[in-house]
């Protein structure tokens, strides 16, 4: 690969990363008047090059959330089975679900949360 070529192939890469014309011209020491002529040239090349980036950061995003809701799914089946083996009826319901209740976001009373507790299924 000759020089040139080897130069826009790295151009069309700096610039799929969203480098700015300056940026590069200082790294590849190129005008900035060349990389505008490369750009409308090589604009197909640019945008591809960023949807496939674009989409290996999804899937790298998909694959770590997938992961964190495997971790979570197991804490809570862990907390599930240990609160099956203990008997929780000597415990004040604030000291079970805190302060602040089962849903933060709602006004509900105290004692309608504590209704709440009383009501829903034991694990």
């Amino acid at each position: 690969m000759s020089a040139t070529l080897k130069t826009k192939q790295q151009f069309i890469e700096l610039r799929a990363n969203n480098e700015s014309y300056e940026k590069i011209a200082k790294k590849l020491k190129v005008s900035k008047t060349t990389f505008i002529a490369w750009a409308k040239d090589s604009e197909l090349d640019i945008e591809n090059l960023r949807a496939i980036t674009f989409e290996a950061l999804q899937e790298q995003y998909k694959v770590g959330q997938q992961h964190r809701l495997q971790m979570w799914s197991e804490q809570l089946e862990m907390v599930r089975t240990e609160l099956k083996t203990r008997g929780l009826g000597d415990i004040q319901t604030t000291k079970l679900v805190g302060d602040k209740g089962l849903e933060p976001s709602t006004s509900r009373s105290q004692s309608a949360r504590a209704s709440q507790l009383r009501q829903s299924p034991k694990y």
